[in-house]
């Protein structure tokens, strides 16, 4: 992920709720140069939807077999990249909640991630 840091980027925060707003599929589209038809964009963000990707994730295990994968102890679709469990209480920075040595740690190794992506670093 540190890789990535310096290769350009769409800039889109979980923070922001861009999962909230049907103009983020129009801004990745613009981004990756292309230009659907509304009706198109409609339709992307309507299965991506917050309850649209939970309703998926609760069917992952009646998908055909080579449509998934184990990671970990959970299944994935690898077309979707959507696994079980999905969108849990969709709270941002639970990060924050653990101990002071852990965040301090994952500050430190994450520094230049949360700089370039305008994390606070507190």
């Amino acid at each position: 992920m540190m890789r990535l840091v310096e290769a350009p980027h769409l800039l889109l925060r979980y923070e922001d709720r861009f999962f909230d707003d049907p103009t983020s599929v129009e801004r990745i589209a613009e981004w990756l140069g292309l230009n659907p038809q509304l009706s198109l964009v409609g339709a992307i963000f309507g299965r991506y939807e917050t309850g649209a990707v939970r309703a998926f994730a609760a069917r992952i295990a009646q998908l055909p077999a080579d449509r998934i994968v184990m990671v970990g102890k959970s299944r994935m679709d690898p077309i979707t990249q959507i696994h079980e469990p999905r969108i849990r209480d969709g709270r941002s920075g639970k990060w924050r909640e653990l101990p002071a040595p852990a965040r301090q740690e994952m500050t430190r190794i994450y520094r230049p991630f949360l700089e370039c992506f305008g994390y606070p670093l507190a």
